[in-house]
């Protein structure tokens, strides 16, 4: 069996909480990551519920949350075949008003370095988009004078 792993970190000038209600909101995910055109989540987001993504190409990814932990850290899960991928999504407070996010990746199977290769070249994207997103969404709660 064949693994293969890899992450990414991103700093954000925002607490947890902010964060986490972002990334447990899969309504948003299509705003703030390039890589989503849509999203159908069967339930809670809670660890056993399914979700399927569609990606920009039409593309559908079913996964399932294995893992939920408000609000430090959520892992997916899905197949490409015979090969597993999981991706740990982790919150991790700096100060109270700053955060690190850490996207890990872990593939195991046949194909586990081509496949998380493919799905994790867009992470530091993502993970600005996201920091963009919340800039966004805090200076509409709080513009400036």
């Amino acid at each position: 069996m064949t693994a293969w792993s890899t992450c990414c970190t991103h700093d954000f000038d925002a607490p947890v909480t902010s964060i986490w209600t972002v990334l447990a909101d899969t309504s948003t995910w299509k705003d703030w990551n390039p890589g989503v055109k849509s999203i159908r989540i069967d339930g809670p987001f809670a660890s056993g519920t399914g979700f399927a993504m569609e990606l920009p190409d039409g593309t559908i990814i079913d996964s399932t949350l294995v893992s939920v932990i408000a609000p430090q850290t959520f892992t997916d899960e899905s197949c490409f075949g015979d090969t597993l991928i999981q991706v740990e999504h982790h919150v991790e407070a700096l100060t109270a008003q700053k955060s690190r996010v850490t996207y890990a990746l872990r593939a195991q199977g046949p194909d586990a370095q081509v496949i998380g290769e493919a799905a994790s070249e867009d992470f530091p994207s993502v993970l600005q988009g996201l920091a963009d997103y919340l800039a966004r969404k805090t200076q509409k709660e709080h513009p400036l004078p």
